[in-house]
């Protein structure tokens, strides 16, 4: 197979529009946006009246890198922002595309390479997660371009790598690792030649001077350049007490095993992040990347046709990720934090299918037409899975279900007085969107606030706090001293509060609650919820 570059680039835009057509698949633009999203453009706006302040939890790259497009667009609706940072996403996934192929030219020849780039393009995870508008299309990509940079022969590479690191740290808090596996592999790569240690110590000066406003920043914020929410909490017992608003019991590790012990300690946080991990992965790879994965495990054992301290390069950064995060994934099983492992997992996953293209089984090998035809097949068996699973497990967003969460919303702003109780079902989802859009907030003049929390500064007659309890007579009891007024209860158990939701098929076991709005009476086809309005007098009556 004779791929030329003029062949290769017709090739690749051919694959980026392909995967821009099952990106698209998950997205409607006439649809508001998720939390996340409305956080990011939020900020964006914030930097755009000169409020370059962080938030506790997230990190400023992405609202950075969005907010100059918004002078794009003049509209004073908020979701025309939402669909401009959706495309603005879009448009970084796409791009990674070609970078992917870029990255494994350092592993592959063209063909293979070119393989390697379906493998990433039509990856169904990494095409939903592309169009929500979210950092990690940016995230990931700046990851590709540390790796390859960081790999090359060219020890001066390691500056430019050292710059995409600060990227990375500007995106995600947990940047940290990426700098110091960056510099494992670069004296892996490089054989600790002390002439190369002037190009590391130069791009370490230049990380640290592109990272310096974020840290001088986190410090006058919070008082500690490194500060991130998870780190005093990240060892509670659940994600439930992490967020919430009345637990603020200190979560270190020191604390949790003075209090349960090394075992417990081992088992909960080690062994659960372990379990989660290999769960997420599991998930992750579907649906061809678990056929491809594990032989590529087996194989890098004895990769002849790979430089071996390559391979040992690609292991050091999948297996110092897990690590880094398995303490993570045990409390907040969440799949978004290991998607950074698709472009090292995918350059596992050739090996297996070179190998069978270039040496056949054990009793033939192939003539080259055949692997020609082989190759061609894997491709088109690749994107046949991915559109059967991108078909079958994620759903087109469902408008009329849409609108009716956004009804809901708005009945709940305009209505309850008082504090609700948060972090329920999806009545919640777009609670933040009719708070600051018109007519109840001007978007534009935001500085930085968290759309997860009360939106005191806009409405403040509807207030929303995540409590934490272990039983509904232990959430009112706790709700009375928080004030809090409403309860949201939904047929089908949520990850947040699920004794609550028993309420909506048993409401009649709770005199003490007074329903006030119900879906059903509303005559909503998907969304099942029913609204209460609590009376503590009754509750507390004998």
């Amino acid at each position: 197979m004779n791929l030329t570059t003029k062949k290769i680039i017709v090739l690749l835009i051919l694959v980026v529009l392909i995967s821009l057509g099952l990106k698209l698949y998950f997205i409607d633009f006439s649809v508001p946006y998720n939390t996340d999203n409305l956080g990011f453009i939020l900020r964006g706006f914030s930097h755009l009246n000169g409020d370059f302040n962080q938030t506790p939890d997230k990190g400023l790259g992405w609202s950075l890198f969005i907010f100059p497009f918004f002078n794009l667009v003049e509209s004073d609706n908020l979701l025309d922002y939402s669909n401009l940072v959706r495309i603005i996403s879009l448009a970084v996934s796409s791009a990674s595309i070609p970078m992917m192929y870029i990255l494994s030219r350092r592993f592959f020849e063209r063909k293979y390479s070119l393989t390697a780039a379906c493998l990433f393009a039509f990856e169904p995870h990494l095409n939903y997660y592309s169009g929500l508008g979210l950092a990690e299309p940016l995230y990931i990509l700046a990851i590709i371009g540390t790796f390859y940079f960081v790999i090359s022969n060219n020890a001066k590479m390691i500056i430019p790598a050292l710059m995409t690191s600060s990227i990375i740290w500007w995106t995600r808090i947990n940047g940290l690792v990426i700098i110091m596996l960056t510099t494992i592999i670069f004296f892996i790569v490089h054989k600790r030649n002390p002439k190369n240690i002037k190009f590391y110590l130069l791009g370490l000066a230049l990380f640290f001077l592109i990272i310096s406003p974020m840290l001088i920043q986190r410090d006058l914020q919070f008082g500690d350049p490194l500060y991130f929410w998870y780190n005093d909490k990240i060892f509670l017992d659940n994600y439930d007490e992490l967020v919430s608003d009345n637990f603020n019991k200190n979560g270190s590790a020191f604390n949790y095993i003075e209090k349960n012990g090394i075992f417990s300690f081992t088992e909960r946080f080690i062994f659960q992040g372990i379990v989660n991990s290999v769960e997420i992965l599991f998930k992750l790879s579907l649906p061809y990347l678990i056929l491809l994965v594990p032989f590529g495990i087996l194989f890098s054992f004895r990769a002849f046709d790979q430089k071996q301290n390559l391979i040992w390069a690609n292991w050091i950064f999948i297996l110092g990720n897990i690590i880094v995060l398995i303490v993570v994934l045990a409390t907040v099983p969440e799949r978004r934090f290991l998607l950074l492992l698709y472009p090292f997992l995918i350059i596992f996953s050739i090996i297996p299918i070179q190998r069978l293209v270039e040496y056949g089984f054990s009793t033939f090998s192939f003539s080259q037409k055949q692997k020609n035809i082989s190759l061609f097949s894997i491709l088109v068996l690749v994107l046949v899975l991915s559109i059967g699973f991108t078909v079958n497990q994620y759903d087109r967003p469902n408008v009329i279900f849409e609108n009716e969460k956004l009804e809901v919303a708005h009945f709940m702003v305009e209505n309850l007085d008082g504090v609700v109780l948060d972090g329920n079902g999806p009545a919640f989802e777009y609670v933040s969107y009719v708070l600051v859009n018109e007519p109840h907030g001007n978007f534009k003049e935001q500085n930085v606030i968290d759309p997860n929390r009360y939106h005191s500064e806009i409405n403040p007659n509807f207030q929303r706090s995540y409590i934490y309890a272990e039983s509904i007579e232990n959430l009112l009891t706790v709700g009375s001293i928080d004030n809090l007024r409403y309860i949201v209860s939904n047929e089908n158990v949520g990850f947040f509060h699920k004794y609550v939701n028993e309420i909506y098929s048993n409401e009649e076991k709770y005199p003490y609650l007074t329903k006030i709005f119900d879906s059903n009476e509303q005559e909503m086809k998907f969304l099942k919820i029913k609204i209460f309005e609590i009376d503590y007098e009754q509750f507390k009556a004998p």
